[in-house]
């Protein structure tokens, strides 16, 4: 590894833990305001949650090596349930197609052309998409722009807009994996700023 493919992968390393740090944010975000929801929800679309949620724990099950067995979970129906064991990508999925939580109904702007919005849903599912890539495939790993990549922004813009401590490190047009997590990263510090203000 030369000097250059030294500090690509260094940039890298740092990137992806400022991606790990905010989309925990992110999560605690959209898990909050989900809650929050639920007393307010529309009652054909909690049945969906519970509907959903009693399918996935039916087909949860459990190892118990020690006795060579496995085991099923148990779960109670709680009328006041917080889904808590759903993950933030099924939450999104969900109300997707139903649009039932009010504060999920937002459009986020383009940081390349204000002219341009992105659907919250599709925005969140494609952080999800790129954290998924990320905490799985140290090395050799690909994005798309269909399921990852929110808008590969310009190197200038990416520059001017860099709010994280990357030990000096320039963007330009050799790396396009860091472009990439760097574009998704300044989208969901925009998209978590925008929650905590709802």
């Amino acid at each position: 590894m030369d000097k250059i493919e030294f500090q690509n992968f260094k940039t890298g390393a740092l990137l992806r833990t400022y991606y790990f740090d905010y989309f925990s944010k992110l999560e605690n975000e959209i898990r909050t305001k989900f809650e929050k929801s639920l007393n307010g929800l529309n009652v054909n679309f909690k049945n969906k949650l519970f509907f959903y949620f009693g399918a996935n724990h039916m087909f949860k099950f459990g190892l118990e090596y020690t006795d060579d067995k496995t085991t099923g979970t148990h779960k109670r129906f709680k009328e006041d349930e917080s889904f808590k064991d759903f993950p933030i990508a099924k939450i999104i999925k969900i109300d997707k197609k139903d649009k039932m939580i009010s504060e999920f109904k937002l459009s986020i702007h383009s940081i390349n052309k204000k002219t341009v919005s992105y659907e919250f849903h599709d925005v969140v599912i494609k952080l999800i998409n790129m954290r998924n890539i990320l905490a799985h495939e140290p090395i050799n790993f690909n994005f798309t722009e269909k399921e990852h990549v929110i808008e590969s922004l310009s190197i200038e813009k990416i520059n001017e807009s860099n709010p994280f401590d990357i030990d000096g490190y320039i963007f330009s047009h050799e790396n396009e994996q860091n472009n990439q997590i760097i574009s998704n990263l300044l989208y969901m510090l925009n998209v978590v700023e925008v929650l905590k203000s709802i």
